[in-house]
């Protein structure tokens, strides 16, 4: 009997490279603004429910629905890397869908 996964083999290679631009996007020292991070909790939600009505699996931080948190943790960090955050979340619906 097989078992689905979270991260699809074709995937691996898309999420390194998206790591990697993160981590490159990071540099920037300024938080993100509060109006930008209500808009990144609310697609972060929106990506959460995607992930569960397309049944892809996918679980861990990234992937909950507790909006609050998603904005608490984008305030504490760069435009930048929150992008690149809701950026990699719409790599990985796309390859399950």
């Amino acid at each position: 009997m097989r078992t689905k996964t979270n991260v699809k083999p074709r995937a691996i290679g898309t999420l390194l490279l998206a790591v990697a631009v993160s981590c490159l996007a990071a540099t920037s020292a300024s938080a993100a603004s509060p109006g930008f991070c209500k808009g990144y909790a609310k697609s972060a939600v929106h990506q959460y429910n995607r992930n569960i009505a397309k049944g892809c699996g996918y679980a861990g931080w990234r992937w909950h629905a507790w909006y609050k948190g998603h904005y608490k943790w984008c305030r504490s960090t760069s435009k930048d890397f929150a992008r690149s955050e809701r950026i990699q979340r719409f790599v990985m619906l796309k390859q399950c869908w």
